[in-house]
């Protein structure tokens, strides 16, 4: 499938610039990605099975990168995970209460 995101050209100016955070991410996977100004297109299938993604410092970028981890195979593990507790410290606690 495809997944596009657009009209977020803010997420370039917050704790890191979150579309260029996203898209390295996904490239390491072995995706195809297109990425714009606003936003970014990613499509393709994950090629390669990597054990580390890059949290570069940012909460909100752990948090998404550790639910693509849950989704994985193989699973995953997000560098300096630990700054997801600037935002949410029951981040862990709430996502286990989920997937039970």
């Amino acid at each position: 499938g495809k997944f596009s995101i657009s009209n977020a050209q803010e997420l370039r100016f917050k704790e890191t610039d979150r579309i260029k955070a996203l898209c390295n991410n996904y490239i390491q996977l072995g995706l195809n990605v297109e990425e714009y100004n606003d936003g970014f297109t990613v499509s393709g299938e994950i090629k390669n099975k990597i054990t580390k993604f890059e949290s570069y410092d940012d909460h909100r970028i752990a948090m998404a990168l550790s639910i693509l981890s849950l989704l994985l195979k193989d699973g995953g593990n997000v560098n300096n995970f630990e700054c997801v507790n600037i935002s949410n410290p029951d981040f862990l606690r709430q996502v286990k209460s989920i997937v039970k």
